[in-house]
């Protein structure tokens, strides 16, 4: 008999998708699942309803040219190196904005392998603080998003380098992979410019924000890179 309530790690099995994409799909809408305590239980009928439909049109961005569309919005120009022909499409996509730039930034490849911890509240404090990592999501407290930033709420997210990840974790010996995380770490995927920054660009935050569990927040998002695109 087949599996009929599946987990997000089943789920993420039976597509073919990251754990990550998973729960943003549940946030978007796109999957349904129940809350069951602290984690999502999908059923197996929407997910053959999900395979049989072509939820977003045309292949996904890939994570490289996801990143080289929003250094492109960030100011950043050149930092991704793309072809001539790909450069041309990303320009097109960017220069058509709105719902059609939103939507194939928010079922692009995932741009960052993530971690996903639960550290003591105090520790939070003094990673705000850590230059190796580059805040984004609500964390960047960006003013294009209308949701303020509470660090006892949202905890923090942000991007960093591998070696950074690895030296937090001897350091803070978090629970990994936690389904209650207040801590989010993001390591790029083909987009390393990203950790040269004082704090995420406000295109890439809104991208991160795309498929927050917040509708508010998910409407800043796609208002702030709306505007974004406007100004190119």
């Amino acid at each position: 008999m087949a599996q009929r309530h599946l987990s997000v790690s089943d789920a993420a099995r039976r597509l073919n998708l990251s754990p990550q994409r998973i729960r943003a799909l549940i946030a978007s809408g796109d999957l349904p699942a129940e809350r069951v305590g602290a984690r999502y239980v999908l059923d197996s009928n929407a997910i053959g309803v999900f395979l049989q439909r072509e939820r977003f049109g045309g292949r996904p961005l890939s994570s490289g040219n996801a990143w080289a569309v929003l250094a492109e919005l960030s100011d950043r120009d050149g930092v991704v190196p793309v072809s001539r022909r790909s450069r041309y499409r990303l320009q097109e996509l960017i220069q058509a904005g709105g719902d059609q730039l939103v939507r194939a930034l928010g079922a692009a490849e995932p741009r960052a392998h993530e971690e996903r911890w639960r550290v003591l509240p105090a520790d939070l404090a003094e990673l705000q603080r850590n230059s190796k990592i580059v805040l984004s999501g609500l964390a960047a407290n960006d003013p294009s998003i209308n949701v303020r930033h509470q660090v006892e709420r949202d905890g923090l997210e942000g991007y960093v380098s591998r070696e950074a990840v690895l030296a937090l974790d001897r350091r803070l010996q978090p629970e990994n992979d936690s389904s209650r995380p207040n801590l989010i770490l993001k390591v790029p995927h083909g987009g390393s410019w990203i950790l040269d920054e004082e704090s995420a660009p406000p295109a890439v935050v809104a991208a991160d924000l795309l498929n927050h569990v917040d509708p508010r927040v998910r409407r800043s998002a796609r208002d702030s890179l709306t505007r974004a695109a406007h100004g190119h």
